[in-house]
């Protein structure tokens, strides 16, 4: 889910970039001294070292390097960089890196974007000083199977680690000030931390993994998006806490029922299609609780849909639901 861009200079009040943006380089020139902001966007780069990436490890004052599509398997001098120390933004998505650098130098790391690589381990996030205030991490669609090297983290606001192979939420205990946590495409089956202290946890993305139960996201009084769908989840958690809720995509589970739906008064989106509801009875009396916010809803591809209720469906939906735009695939007309 990560969808971040490369920095623009000016938000970050740097004025010297070297922008070597889709040069398809295989090797760098000299980069002036005085350089702040290096991007080596889509290029063909195949070693950070000095014999392809000419000064850059010599650069003093850089506070952002971009190394997004390259063909990066090494990247283990970068642990040497003259500008460790000043260094706030590292981005090396989609090479073909498979070990992260030693980061006992970067104190000043607040952005670090290593989705689309071949990292099994995440441990070397244990080598950052404790002066470092990382605030976003992007690991995605990489080999992990456990979440580690977090501890010290504290100052997380973004983590992304969607498509691994982790089994446990155990390791991001200690990072209650999140907003954003992105665990899609895992091999988690519970939730088997305890949630209560993220207080600030806004949007949580738990879809494509091994859950049969919500269990444990019902005390994330702070959510305002809840992503768990394709999973194998046969009831809703209470639901009573979760008054911020606006976006709640619980599509591809086994649900029968849409319980406590009616309660979450903020509510915009519903994803409820592919389960197992029969009773559209039931549906229609539930959502009349959010028929004030609710403007998004999918429910098709349920049981009910096969037999004699789905007549009439779109217009029993319409109808219960003024404010409704979408409904399954298709815009609502009035």
């Amino acid at each position: 889910m990560s969808t971040q861009e490369n920095p623009d200079p000016d938000e970050l009040g740097l004025v010297d970039l070297f922008d070597a943006t889709n040069g398809h380089l295989s090797e760098l020139p000299v980069i002036p001294a005085s350089t702040q902001v290096v991007d080596l966007t889509c290029n063909r780069l195949t070693s950070v070292g000095e014999d392809v990436c000419s000064n850059l490890l010599s650069l003093t004052e850089l506070q952002s390097v971009s190394f997004r599509q390259n063909l990066l398997k090494d990247v283990q001098p970068l642990s040497r960089m003259a500008s460790a120390g000043v260094l706030r933004r590292l981005e090396l998505r989609d090479n073909q890196i498979d070990r992260l650098p030693d980061f006992a130098l970067f104190s000043a790391l607040e952005y670090l974007e290593c989705s689309y690589n071949h990292i099994g381990d995440m441990g070397a996030l244990e080598s950052l000083p404790s002066t470092a205030k990382l605030r976003e991490l992007y690991l995605a669609q990489n080999h992990l199977r456990r979440i580690d090297g977090l501890a010290c983290q504290t100052e997380l606001r973004e983590v992304e680690l969607g498509h691994n192979k982790i089994k446990s939420m155990c390791g991001l205990e200690g990072l209650t000030k999140l907003a954003g946590l992105w665990l899609g495409s895992n091999r988690i089956a519970r939730v088997d931390i305890d949630m209560s202290a993220f207080t600030r946890l806004t949007r949580l993305a738990l879809t494509s993994n091994r859950l049969t139960s919500m269990e444990g996201l019902e005390v994330i009084e702070s959510l305002e998006e809840l992503y768990v769908s394709d999973n194998g989840i046969v009831e809703l958690c209470d639901l009573s806490r979760l008054r911020r809720l606006r976006v709640l995509d619980v599509a591809s589970n086994k649900l029968t029922r849409l319980d406590g739906v009616g309660g979450l008064g903020r509510l915009t989106d519903l994803w409820a299609n592919g389960n197992e509801i029969d009773d559209l009875d039931g549906v229609e009396e539930e959502l009349s609780g959010v028929k004030e916010t609710l403007e998004t809803l999918y429910l098709h591809g349920n049981t009910f849909m096969e037999g004699r209720q789905a007549g009439g469906y779109r217009l029993r939906m319409t109808h219960a639901l003024p404010k409704l735009v979408q409904l399954d695939d298709t815009l609502v007309h009035r």
